[in-house]
Formats: C-alpha cells, structure tokens, sequence
C-alpha cells in the first residue's frame, strides 16, 4: 500500500475533502499539493502556501514539513486540518 486515505479540513472555507496521498513524499509537498489543489477546486486564490500549516485534527501537533508521510504518526483516516 503506498497510499493513505485522509480526511482534510480547511476552516478558511469551511470544507473538507477526502483525500488520497502518497507515502513516499514529505509532508511539505503533500502541503503544497493540497493548497493548489483546493484553490482550483473551491475557487479560492486566497489560500497562501508560505502561511498554512497542516496539524493533526486529533492531537493539535503541528506535522513536520521535513519528514516522509510513511515516516509520520499517519494512517487511513487520519484526520487534518489545514489552517
């Protein structure tokens, strides 16, 4: 299995997405991945990379950009928000 299926909540625009993301990438990419992703979808320019950050919805941690998702604490249906 080289991918997870996870809930994202982005409480800018009061959504959230399931997603599927590799597990051979570093969260920072996955990151990125996500905003352009949700700016074309939700129509929203305003989302800023450089200010977002993604933490668990569970626990409140703060996810290192720098470190692989496989390398990380998360599973299928881990839960994010992106803030």
């Amino acid at each position: 299995m080289n991918k997870l299926l996870i809930k994202v909540y982005v409480p800018y625009i009061a959504e959230e997405y399931d997603v599927f993301i590799p597990i051979n990438k570093k969260i920072g990419t996955i990151k990125i991945l996500l905003i352009n992703a949700i700016k074309e979808i939700a129509e929203c320019s305003e989302l800023n990379i450089n200010t977002l950050k993604i933490y668990d919805k569970i626990t409140g941690k703060k996810l290192d950009n720098n470190i692989l998702v496989k390398d990380s604490n998360l599973e299928n249906g881990s839960k994010l928000i992106l803030l």
